[in-house]
């Protein structure tokens, strides 16, 4: 593989993104709400009267805890009315579970389920095998490869016996959310306690979790380059399997300005190579035994709305307020409040607050963006065949933009492919972002996805 080749910052400069996001993979900040429920229906069918229907990926959304904000001894809680309200909103899940399920044929099994919020450490063993249990009676699971669960956890809602109790409940991964040290008001040194996660990566080691992730934030002003080594250094000598970086945006009130992410990116790359670490793209990383870097080598790695997998084309169902859907040639969004969540349940309607149903222009760049992201290349003779154009003439004002990448020695681009070169490495979002959906529509900020 060739060495990353480090940028000048007269270069990062130059292709900064005015608002940095995380992934130009979809276009979810344009979500309507006069995609009703009957669209979901209709997306749901479409994708069960597939030729060849993908498999389910399944996404349980946990909402924040305010008891959880409130005292930050969430686990240690044990009253009555903090149970009955962690009973209630998985009472309401069980409903949706059961109005979902009537949507799909039952030979299509689940591959992953993914599980996000910060509910999660504030549920007992009992909760959570209630859960599962109304997911395992009312889907199938997939018998020949045990399917795989991942959990997003924030270091500092964590502890090694909720680790302890995750590995077992049967959780396959698990990916830490590091937390910044700086307050809300911007004051702090912007660092993070690396050190605070040696404990929780043991323990989820010691519980047999078979992959160990570690998402770091980055972007105070304060977090100068000599402070962001030296977390980065810390963090590779504890070998997590993986490795991702969120970019948040803080503004330095003294001087009015943000860091270049660019930079920091560039930085990460730089070190996390060095390390050994495989870099896929956007920031994420892994060793060269995971599953992940298996699939990059062999063209099958694929990208969707929690990140890179290693699975294939899944149809996604969010379950949970404010959960994402991804069915069929559509996207979708619960309703974010759990009021708005359980008010559409207790009427027996699916809780769909809003979404889009992609058009032939959508399809085509997604497909583009997939393939910058997860082989940093396009294969323009196959788009070409696959979607019946001209490349150059229809994205004939994106390449005229891509020009200045091929000058600056960034990108190669020829009739039949547009390569990445190792130093454009790091512009792989912004090279990405001139072929996302909606970029010549509306030219509003694209989503960010951690």
């Amino acid at each position: 593989m060739v060495a990353h080749v480090a940028l000048d910052r007269a270069l990062l400069e130059k292709y900064a993104c005015a608002d940095f996001c995380q992934t130009p993979y979809s276009s979810l900040t344009h979500l309507r709400e006069n995609f009703s429920e009957k669209a979901y229906r209709q997306a749901a069918q479409a994708s069960n009267e597939d030729p060849i229907p993908r498999p389910l990926s399944v996404s349980l959304s946990l909402p924040v805890c305010h008891e959880l904000n409130a005292l930050n001894a969430c686990p240690g809680i044990d009253t009555a009315h903090h149970t009955a309200r962690i009973n209630e909103y998985i009472g309401y899940l069980e409903r949706e579970i059961a109005l979902q399920a009537t949507l799909f044929d039952r030979d299509r099994q689940i591959e992953h389920v993914y599980v996000s919020g910060d509910l999660s450490v504030c549920m007992k063993q009992t909760q959570w095998e209630r859960l599962f249990d109304v997911l395992t009676r009312h889907f199938s699971l997939a018998q020949s490869d045990q399917p795989t669960s991942t959990i997003d956890v924030r270091s500092d809602n964590a502890s090694s016996g909720y680790i302890a109790l995750l590995g077992e409940l049967g959780f396959t991964h698990l990916n830490l959310i590091a937390q910044s040290q700086t307050s809300l008001s911007g004051e702090g040194s912007g660092g993070v306690s690396i050190e605070s996660l040696v404990p929780l990566i043991d323990a989820a080691r010691q519980a047999q979790l078979h992959k160990v992730g570690v998402t770091l934030a980055y972007g105070h002003p304060q977090q100068m380059p000599a402070r962001f080594e030296s977390d980065l250094a810390t963090l590779a000598a504890l070998r997590p399997d993986r490795l991702s970086l969120c970019y948040q945006r803080f503004l330095d009130a003294e001087n009015g300005t943000t860091t270049l992410p660019l930079e920091r990116l560039q930085q990460a790359i730089l070190h996390f190579k060095k390390a050994g670490y495989l870099h896929l793209g956007l920031g994420h990383f892994v060793l060269a035994e995971d599953d992940l870097a298996v699939s990059w080598h062999s063209n099958t790695l694929r990208y969707d709305l929690y990140g890179y997998s290693s699975h294939g084309v899944c149809d996604l169902i969010g379950l949970g307020a404010g959960a994402f859907s991804r069915l069929d040639d559509s996207y979708s969004q619960n309703a974010l409040e759990s009021s708005h969540y359980f008010r559409h349940l207790d009427q027996g309607q699916l809780p769909v607050w809003r979404g889009y149903q992609l058009n032939f222009d959508d399809l085509l760049r997604r497909d583009i963006v997939h393939q910058l992201l997860c082989r940093q290349e396009v294969d323009v003779t196959a788009i070409e065949e696959r979607y019946h154009i001209v490349f150059r003439n229809y994205f004939a004002s994106e390449l005229v933009a891509l020009a200045s990448f091929v000058d600056d020695d960034l990108v190669t681009l020829t009739t039949d492919a547009i390569r990445l070169l190792p130093p454009g490495q790091v512009l792989l979002e912004p090279v990405a972002a001139l072929f996302a959906p909606f970029r010549n529509k509306t030219r509003q900020r694209l989503f960010r996805i951690v």
